[in-house]
């Protein structure tokens, strides 16, 4: 079926689909999470200003990833 390696997905999605379960009340948690976030995130941009919006977004990346 191939060689083995990290484009082996036919092992990749055997592997995931069997070790996880899928919860639909957790998965709709989940999605209503995202949506309301996206909202949220919508307003505060458009309260912003695209020209603030971009500073903090970037102030926020950089606080985020220094070592």
């Amino acid at each position: 079926m191939g060689k083995p390696g990290l484009l082996d997905l036919e092992n990749h999605f055997a592997f995931y689909g069997e070790n996880h379960i899928l919860d639909k009340k957790a998965g709709s948690l989940a999605a209503l999470l995202c949506l309301a976030c996206w909202v949220g995130a919508s307003f505060i941009t458009a309260k912003l200003g695209y020209s603030l919006a971009w500073k903090v977004n970037f102030c926020s990346f950089v606080v985020k990833y220094q070592p």
